[in-house]
């Protein structure tokens, strides 16, 4: 169990791996399962893959949504999903873009995440795509800890993503701040 808060960031480090259908390799829920973000690669389409990254809420569906297309199956990337009780969340890839327009949640008195990936979501091991890390915090982090904890999972796990400019491009950040309050390095194929 999670400790009762208002705010929370994630980190969720990973290779997209494309299969014929829509369904997510990774889950993390709360709220009874109602509430979710999904992380999902689609190659439906032979000529392209379709990344999907959702956050789903059970009262108005899906809340958030964040789709590319383009070929890259078998390319690396690091999610920052932040929700709050009190102000817009906000969403970014690979320390890029940053978007403020997630919806506040709900959060329930005790979170009990529940969180899935790769081939444990059935039996015929449909869903694909690895995760090396992921990271939840209790509170909303700062641009300065937001930084610190891309270079962290870019040096950690050799990913190459974040942009020539990023200030932890080129050496890994020195950890000082307090630790994230879940911290996973599941194995492929297992439920962390």
């Amino acid at each position: 169990n999670i400790t009762p808060s208002t705010n929370f960031t994630f980190f969720i480090a990973c290779n997209l791996r494309a299969d014929t259908n829509t369904d997510p390799f990774f889950t993390l829920s709360f709220n009874d399962a109602s509430d979710k973000i999904e992380i999902a690669v689609d190659n439906s389409n032979a000529q392209s893959y379709t990344e999907t990254v959702s956050y789903k809420r059970k009262d108005n569906g899906q809340a958030f949504n964040f789709t590319s297309v383009g070929s890259f199956e078998g390319f690396d990337r690091i999610y920052m999903i932040q929700l709050s009780e009190t102000v817009l969340g906000k969403f970014q890839l690979n320390a890029g873009t940053l978007t403020s327009d997630l919806p506040t949640c709900d959060f329930p008195s005790v979170i009990e995440p529940s969180i899935m990936c790769d081939e444990t979501f059935a039996a015929n091991k449909s869903r694909k795509g690895t995760v090396y890390e992921y990271l939840i915090f209790d509170r909303i982090l700062d641009s300065t800890e937001r930084a610190k904890m891309y270079g962290y999972l870019e040096h950690k796990y050799s990913l190459d993503v974040l942009p020539a400019d990023h200030i932890y491009k080129g050496q890994p950040p020195t950890l000082t701040n307090a630790a994230p309050i879940i911290e996973s390095l599941p194995e492929q194929g297992s439920d962390p």
